[in-house]
């Protein structure tokens, strides 16, 4: 008897950990669990995106991107080519 309630907790039970804070508990209940209890994030079993860090090379504004996502221009001078190196020189 005792056996057979230790199966029927141990399946109704979830060990989860939150892929945002790192918290584990453990959820009693069938349905997996909506928040993490620690952050309050209902988005606890999806990974951040990693974001790098980037500099405009026109303006010298920096700012963190996604990865998967490459930005197309600048967010501070609106640049398509921020990627490029300044220009030497100039006219006049």
């Amino acid at each position: 008897m005792a056996e057979k309630f230790l199966v029927e907790t141990v399946t109704k039970a979830w060990r989860v950990t939150c892929q945002r804070c790192a918290h584990q508990w453990i959820s009693k209940g069938r349905d997996v669990p909506k928040v993490c209890p620690a952050c309050k994030s209902r988005s606890w079993m999806h990974p951040f995106r990693e974001r790098m860090p980037v500099t405009c090379r026109k303006c010298g504004y920096a700012w963190r991107t996604f990865r998967d996502k490459p930005t197309a221009q600048c967010p501070n001078c609106k640049s398509r080519q921020w990627t490029e190196p300044k220009k030497r020189g100039g006219r006049g």
